[in-house]
């Protein structure tokens, strides 16, 4: 992936993030004056209600801050660990042999290739650092493996707040 796409990819999530934060300063300024508006309607006179009114004000205030905090970590964590576009599979070629993969063999197992025999080269745009690749025989072959997206620098909010598709892909010979 070229060094100009995931800037752009990171400017457009930066966007996304700044835009969240207007909407939610817009909805924060309504509530407040439709408190304000419910309080002087129920009792104009009285301190008690106002001084309610200030907690409740208060306490919304601390929690947008807390949510624009969210917001600014996570697009530290945009610039810095860019975990957007990226590929989150380790060892995706089998490089390094069946390291970090759960395998479930059947027939004649599952080997690793390099370069592959028998079947095109891997082509560069699969972005792989090898040309080594998973082998299956005439049995049924799986291979697994967790990926802890906390561990990988996903933050509980991006998940949560801004949803990030996730998917997998893979490439095929025959």
């Amino acid at each position: 992936m070229s060094e100009e796409y995931l800037k752009s990819a990171l400017r457009a999530n930066s966007e996304a993030l700044f835009m969240i934060i207007e909407r939610h300063e817009k909805d924060s300024k309504e509530y407040k004056e439709a408190l304000l508006k419910t309080v002087e309607r129920q009792d104009k006179d009285s301190k008690e209600k106002h001084a309610k009114l200030e907690k409740l004000m208060l306490k919304q205030t601390e929690e947008w801050h807390n949510q624009k905090n969210e917001v600014l970590k996570s697009l530290q964590c945009m610039g810095f660990n860019q975990f957007f576009n990226r590929n989150l599979i380790l060892n995706p070629s089998g490089k390094d042999c069946f390291k970090n993969w759960q395998i479930k063999h059947g027939g004649d197992g599952l080997i690793v290739e390099d370069p592959p025999e028998g079947s095109d080269l891997i082509p560069e745009e699969a972005g792989l650092s090898s040309q080594s690749c998973f082998v299956t025989s005439h049995g049924e072959c799986e291979r697994m493996q967790q990926i802890d997206l906390h561990c990988v620098g996903v933050s509980p909010w991006v998940m949560k707040v801004l949803k990030p598709r996730i998917t997998a892909s893979e490439w095929m010979s025959a």
